[in-house]
């Protein structure tokens, strides 16, 4: 049942049996010893010591069983009653402790934190390593060279695909989603705020061209 595990099994079981030194057994004592016995139950009570105090008409009796199993315990008596017919008990036990399990748990932030710091560090020793060498360094002008071309080139494809999305979509509101592209920047205005620019702007050209459609017919004319 508990397999190679300590088991202490205690309490007020109440069951006479001559086991447990009562002068006869009860079925309830009876049918006790009967479970113990098979599951290797042993009873540690000193038994000259009765764990409850008899009066005149009874006798000291031991209702109190303690049963161990794959454990070192031992069993005290204190004598002791505080008011009451049962004695105070102290079961002691040896304790075994096993080792406790490591487990490898990966911190993956750390291991990103160390992997960018070793890296850095790496590319700081091979420039202090290499700065003077003149074929690394036209090397590093051409590729740098090379990032800026490319990044234009990536700009202007940029550029193009929002031109070819708006296309063809000019009665349908895409004047105004250009405008609000053509004015946005890099610090990301707010809605409100580019609202209030485009509100500034149609209000200007109105005035400058006596209409509110003019703005509308000049971004249609010059990127469709």
């Amino acid at each position: 049942m508990t397999g190679d595990n300590s088991l202490i099994v205690l309490g007020d079981f109440n069951a006479s049996s001559t086991e447990w030194g009562h002068l006869k057994s009860k079925d309830k004592g009876t049918k006790l010893t009967e479970c113990a016995n098979p599951l290797d139950l042993q009873l540690i009570n000193n038994l000259s010591l009765p764990s409850r105090r008899g009066n005149s008409v009874q006798r000291d009796t031991m209702p109190d069983l303690t049963f161990t199993k794959n454990v070192r315990a031992t069993w005290d008596n204190h004598a002791d009653e505080l008011g009451i017919d049962h004695c105070i008990l102290q079961i002691t036990a040896e304790n075994e402790v096993k080792a406790p399990r490591k487990f490898t748990i990966m911190d993956w932030d750390q291991f990103r934190k160390v992997r960018k710091q070793k890296k850095k560090h790496d590319l700081k020793e091979a420039w202090r390593k290499n700065k003077l060498n003149r074929h690394l360094r036209t090397k590093i002008a051409d590729l740098s060279h090379e990032i800026e071309s490319q990044a234009k080139t990536l700009c202007a494809q940029q550029w193009n695909n929002t031109c070819d999305e708006a296309d063809g979509k000019l009665r349908r509101g895409s004047k105004w989603g250009l405008l609000k592209h053509l004015m946005a920047d890099s610090d990301k205005p707010t809605r409100g705020g580019t609202q209030q620019q485009i509100e500034r702007l149609v209000h200007k050209h109105a005035q400058d061209s006596g209409g509110s459609q003019a703005p509308l017919k000049m971004l249609g004319q010059k990127y469709c």
